[in-house]
């Protein structure tokens, strides 16, 4: 099984949010913190305590990736109406 790194894991979760700005920083030796940024709309959104490791297999990465999609729909659902959507990985 393929494991990412994570900076190739976060590119991916990137082009997932385009064209929001994504950026992740560890939090803790286990969890990241996320903010998504829309520059168009000035709006943001900081997620943290996300479960991550230091490297992600693509089944970890569509986790990650759903994690943050449910917490933003839930606090900013309309900073994800721009979301191109392209497929997940599998």
């Amino acid at each position: 099984m393929k494991r990412f790194r994570q900076p190739e894991a976060f590119a991916l979760v990137q082009q997932y949010f385009e064209p929001l700005l994504f950026s992740a920083r560890m939090d803790s030796p286990s969890t990241i913190r996320v903010l998504l940024v829309d520059e168009a709309a000035g709006e943001s959104l900081l997620l943290t305590g996300l479960p991550c490791r230091l490297s992600l297999s693509r089944a970890e990465i569509t986790g990650l990736i759903n994690t943050i999609d449910l917490d933003a729909a839930a606090l900013r659902p309309a900073l994800l109406s721009k979301l191109k959507r392209p497929r997940l990985l599998g």
